[in-house]
C-alpha cells in the first residue's frame, strides 16, 4: 500500500471514530443538550426531597431535574405509612395550576403517574409557560388519605410545601352490635328516610331519629334495619281548656218554607 493510501485510511478511520464518539455523546446527554437548544434548564439530577405527614401517611416530594423546566419535568412522590414502610398500593394524582393574572386565563393540567417501586411514584408532567406553579398532590391509600400543594419556579432549584397537609384516617371497622351485626359499616341511615345517607353516626336530619348502621352487605342486598319509632304524643292545641265535650251527629231531612 501506498504512503498516500494509508494516510487517507488512516484520515478515513479517524472520522468513523469521531462520529461514533459524538453518536456516544448524543446518546448520554442528549438531555442537557435538549434543554440548551430549546433555552431550558440545564439541570438533569434530582433535587432534595421536602417531606409532610397526616393520617398515619409520610409523603416526601423531589423534582427530576432539578431546577425544572418547562418540558420533560417530573415529580417523584414517596408513600409511606406509619411505622415508615413504603406503601405500594396508594392512588397518585398530581396535577398543575397557575391562577388567572390580569387578561391571562388560568392555566391547569394533569401529570401521569407511574408507580416504580419501594413508594416511589413519578409524575410526568409539561408547563405550557415559564414562571411560577402549584402542583397539587393527592394521595388515597388503604390507610388513609392525604393531600398537599407544592410551589415551583422554572429554572429555581427546589419545591416548597404551601400550607399543611390534609389528612383523613381510613373508617374503622365497627363492632358487632347486640342484634348481631357484622361486617364493616358502609354508612349509617335512617329507618323511615332511607335516602338520607351518613359518614357517622347521629340524628336523621329530617325526622331526628337515631340513625342506625347499614353493612356493605346489607348495602349490596337493599336492606335496612329496623329501627322502633320514639313514643310520640300529640300536643295539645294552643287556646285548649277542656271540659269541653261535643254533642253526637243527628242525621235528617232539612227543608225551608216559602211563601208566594
Amino acid at each position: 500500500m501506498s504512503v498516500h493510501n494509508r494516510k487517507a485510511a488512516r484520515s478515513r478511520l479517524v472520522s468513523i471514530a469521531l462520529a461514533a464518539s459524538l453518536a456516544v455523546l448524543a446518546v448520554v446527554f442528549h438531555r442537557p443538550l435538549i434543554a440548551w437548544f430549546s433555552g431550558g434548564s440545564m439541570g438533569s439530577s434530582s433535587g432534595s426531597s421536602v417531606t409532610v405527614h397526616a393520617s398515619g401517611l409520610s409523603l416526601s416530594a423531589s423534582l427530576d431535574p432539578d431546577p425544572p423546566r418547562t418540558q420533560d419535568n417530573a415529580l417523584v412522590v414517596q408513600v409511606k405509612d406509619a411505622g415508615g414502610m413504603p406503601v405500594d398500593d396508594a392512588v397518585v394524582e398530581v396535577s398543575y395550576d397557575m391562577p388567572a393574572m390580569g387578561a391571562m386565563a388560568e392555566m391547569k393540567g394533569g401529570a401521569r403517574v407511574d408507580h416504580e417501586k419501594d413508594g416511589r411514584y413519578r409524575a410526568h408532567f409539561d408547563l405550557p409557560m415559564n414562571g411560577s406553579w402549584t402542583l397539587k398532590v393527592e394521595v388515597h391509600a388503604p390507610a388513609g388519605a392525604v393531600s398537599q400543594r407544592f410551589s415551583l419556579t422554572v429554572g429555581t432549584p427546589g419545591v416548597s410545601p404551601v400550607g399543611g397537609a390534609i389528612g383523613e384516617t381510613a373508617p374503622m371497622a365497627s363492632a358487632p352490635s347486640a342484634g348481631g351485626m357484622q361486617g364493616e359499616v358502609d354508612h349509617y341511615t335512617c329507618s323511615m328516610h332511607p335516602s338520607v345517607h351518613e359518614t357517622h353516626p347521629g340524628k336523621c336530619p329530617i325526622c331526628g331519629m337515631d340513625l342506625v348502621p347499614v353493612t356493605e352487605s346489607e348495602a349490596r342486598s337493599g336492606a335496612v334495619r329496623e329501627q322502633r319509632a320514639p313514643n310520640l304524643q300529640p300536643e295539645r292545641p294552643l287556646g285548649f281548656t277542656g271540659g269541653l265535650h261535643g254533642s253526637g251527629v243527628r242525621v235528617g231531612s232539612m227543608y225551608r218554607r216559602l211563601r208566594a
